[in-house]
C-alpha cells in the first residue's frame, strides 16, 4: 500500500506545503515527510487526522492509497490499471508534479 503517496497527493492538491499542514495537524512536518517518501508507515491516528481534516472518511484515503498502490502492482489488471494509471496522472497534472517524491 502507498500511503505516503496518497497522503502526497491529497495534500499537493489542496495546494498545502509539508508545513502547514503538519501545523494543520499538530504533527511535524519532517514526520508528513518522511511518510510522504516512503520513510515511514504513519499511525491509524494520522490517517484520523488527515480524514478529519479532509473531511474524507477513512476508508476512502486507504482505498485511494490502494489504487495508488494498483497502479504499480503487475498483477491487476490491465483494462483496471490502465484506468488508475490515467486517473494519477491526471491527479498529478493537477498537482503540478509527474509524482516525484
Amino acid at each position: 500500500m502507498q500511503i505516503g503517496e496518497a497522503l502526497r497527493l491529497m495534500r499537493v492538491l489542496n495546494d498545502l506545503t509539508q508545513k502547514e499542514l503538519s501545523n494543520e495537524l499538530d504533527i511535524s512536518d519532517s514526520y508528513v515527510s518522511e511518510v510522504e517518501r516512503g520513510n515511514r508507515e504513519p499511525s491509524l491516528s494520522v490517517v484520523k487526522k488527515y480524514a478529519e481534516y479532509f473531511g474524507l472518511p477513512v476508508s476512502s484515503i486507504l482505498l485511494f492509497a490502494e489504487t495508488v498502490s494498483d497502479v504499480d502492482d503487475a498483477q491487476d489488471s490491465k483494462g483496471r490499471k490502465a484506468v488508475s494509471q490515467r486517473l494519477l496522472q491526471l491527479m498529478r497534472l493537477a498537482a503540478g508534479d509527474k509524482g516525484d517524491q
